[in-house]
């Protein structure tokens, strides 16, 4: 990571709730096993987020795509922020076989980022193949092609049961039997 990196973080930041705790990056290149800081990055957003544990923090992701073998879910007052302000360039991607991200905590963040492909089949009978939201807050993100199949699903791309979903663009979401874009209750 570089200064440029922290720069453009910081000023972006501003807006986005009150932010401290450690701090944690990601990068495509990184590896799970290093730091976790700037140097030294890890690979996965869910290996971020467990190194905060329970008292949480920040983690700053680079630009890039990042395959999903797992589900991101934040149940701690973690906030993933994309290095750039422009959500195209940091893609969550669910592969077509499983969500994408999961908030579940009031002080949970996610900012600056695309969740894309995310699937969930007949089995999951669940709403969010992209976004499962009962807590926190998503932000200036792109949610595009999720997919619920079963027929008493709903919300394609977010299911928003809580929390707050702001200045996002979805696009594309199907839904075997509701809304296929969101669904809130």
């Amino acid at each position: 990571m570089n200064t440029m990196l922290v720069a453009v973080t910081v000023a972006m930041l501003a807006g986005f709730a009150a932010l401290g705790g450690e701090v944690r990056y990601v990068a495509t290149d990184g590896n799970d096993s290093d730091s976790g800081s700037g140097e030294a990055p890890f690979a996965t957003v869910a290996r971020a987020v467990e190194s905060l544990g329970d008292a949480g923090g920040i983690v700053y992701v680079a630009d890039g795509t990042y395959a999903l073998d797992a589900t991101i879910e934040v149940s701690t007052p973690v906030k993933i922020v994309g290095e750039s302000a422009d959500p195209t360039k940091v893609v969550f991607d669910g592969g077509k076989a499983r969500r994408v991200c999961k908030l579940s905590h009031d002080d949970a963040g996610l900012r600056y980022v695309t969740l894309k492909d995310g699937y969930l089949s007949d089995a999951d009978a669940a709403n969010g193949a992209n976004l499962y939201l009962t807590k926190g807050m998503v932000e200036d993100c792109i949610l595009r092609d999720g997919n619920t199949k079963s027929w008493g699903n709903a919300g394609g791309n977010a299911y928003v049961g809580g929390g707050r979903l702001s200045r996002c663009r979805l696009y594309g979401g199907k839904a075997g039997g509701g809304s296929h874009d969101i669904n809130e209750w």
